[in-house]
């Protein structure tokens, strides 16, 4: 009974924790976006909405399952001890996440204008969707360095 108890009040303290960081960190992100408005303009923030949805579209597809997958994998090798069959696991993982980061980009890169001219009608011209496929490559490659990192950390 005690022991219940304790996990209780343990789970409690640390969901007020988590519960009042998400308030601050919300309330410091809400307050940096007026100030951002404020500099940049509507405008511009309106076309940094509309460019992210673009871009959140291309790096789903460009990572498409690849960084959960990667650290399955290697976790499981860290865990039996392989660790070379785990770094050549990364590295594998790495080669397809650069493969699948260039495809996203260079779709990206072809249909921009058509995204630009149906989706989005007309409202914005390609260039800041050239800008934002060129970081797809980099964040898949990302993606995949921070899975190895956490699963590096969780098994020492």
């Amino acid at each position: 009974m005690v022991i219940i108890l304790k996990r209780t009040k343990k789970f409690l303290i640390n969901g007020i924790i988590l519960t009042l960081t998400t308030l601050l960190m919300r309330s410091i992100s809400f307050i940096f976006n007026i100030y951002i408005a404020k500099k940049v303009g509507s405008e511009a923030i309106g076309v940094f909405g509309l460019v992210m949805s673009v871009y959140m579209f291309a790096i789903t597809f460009a990572t498409s399952g690849l960084s959960l997958a990667c650290t399955y994998i290697v976790s499981e090798r860290f865990a039996k001890r392989d660790y070379s069959c785990g770094i050549k696991t990364v590295n594998t993982c790495l080669f397809f996440s650069l493969l699948l980061g260039i495809g996203a980009m260079l779709i990206s890169i072809i249909f921009s204008t058509p995204i630009c001219n149906i989706w989005l009608k007309g409202q914005i011209n390609s260039i800041p969707i050239y800008c934002m496929a060129i970081r797809t490559t980099f964040n898949c490659s990302f993606f995949c360095y921070w899975r190895f990192f956490y699963c590096n950390w969780k098994s020492f």
